[in-house]
Order: structure tokens, then C-alpha cells, then sequence
């Protein structure tokens, strides 16, 4: 984001109740996509190496999720959604102490998930674009699938 490559980027992994998701997500200006591509890429070498994922970084992010996760279940609808999902795909014990279990993460934590299960793993990788704009960019498969570079 500080490059000002992507407009917009979200990592997020549902716990399921046996294996979940993981998704990076983001928003790029066409002409921008081959080289956020590549930089997602180098970024994500560097969460693996150790210091990289602070501990003011996580206590920002606990605390949004905390935050978050209370607005949602303000409303009565929100509750209902939430306590559903979570409902079908863990169980109610997951879902009442989910916030708790998040604010144990240590940034190390953070290291070792995303060096088992992102970097250097397989990946599909999606891009939303209009068929001009795919043409017009002359974007392949074959760059897709190596993040970006021909």
C-alpha cells in the first residue's frame, strides 16, 4: 500500500472446522496490475523473515478486530449472521472465545502461519478485468501464474 501500487489490500483466513481459506485480495489500476503483482510477491518474502510483523502492528489489528467484531454484534441481525456462520462451520464453543484465542497471536505466530502456509506455496490467482482492458494489457495466463512477470 505505501507505494502506492494498490488502492486497496486485505489478507484474511477463515477457521473452518477443518481446513479454511486463505485469501490476499486487492485493488490495483490496470496499467499497475504486473508490477503490484511483483511487489505482493517481495512483500510476502519479507513477512517471513523474523522482526518484520511488529508487535505494535498486531495490537492495532487486535484491537480493530475487537472493535469490530463488538459493532457487528450490536445489531440484532448481526449477531444472527455471525453466530450462524460460526455455528455451522466450528461450533458455538470457537465462536464465544474466537476474539480471546485472535489476542493470543504474537507477531512470531504470524511469521510462522504465513512461512507454512503462503510464501512459496501454491496459489490460484484471479483477476477481475473487462476483455478490452485484458487485450489491451496483452495479460497471459502463463504471467498469472507466475505472479506477474511474462
Amino acid at each position: 500500500m505505501d507505494s502506492g501500487l494498490w488502492e486497496g489490500i486485505l489478507v484474511n483466513y477463515y477457521t473452518l472446522n477443518h481446513v479454511g481459506p486463505i485469501t490476499i485480495s486487492g485493488q490495483v489500476a490496470p496499467e499497475k496490475l504486473r508490477e503490484a503483482l511483483a511487489a505482493l510477491d517481495q512483500e510476502l518474502l519479507e513477512v517471513a523473515k523474523p522482526g518484520y510483523i511488529t508487535a505494535e502492528a498486531v495490537d492495532g489489528v487486535k484491537r480493530k478486530r475487537i472493535v469490530g467484531t463488538m459493532f457487528g454484534l450490536e445489531r440484532a441481525s448481526g449477531f444472527a449472521h455471525e453466530l450462524g456462520f460460526w455455528w455451522a462451520v466450528t461450533g458455538l464453543d470457537y465462536f464465544f472465545g474466537y476474539v480471546d484465542t485472535m489476542a493470543k497471536q504474537t507477531p512470531e505466530d504470524l511469521r510462522r502461519y504465513a512461512t507454512r502456509y503462503i510464501v512459496g506455496k501454491p496459489r490460484v490467482t484471479g483477476v477481475l478485468l473487462s476483455p478490452e482492458t485484458r487485450r489491451a494489457l496483452g495479460l497471459t495466463e502463463a504471467e498469472l501464474a507466475t505472479g506477474g512477470t511474462p
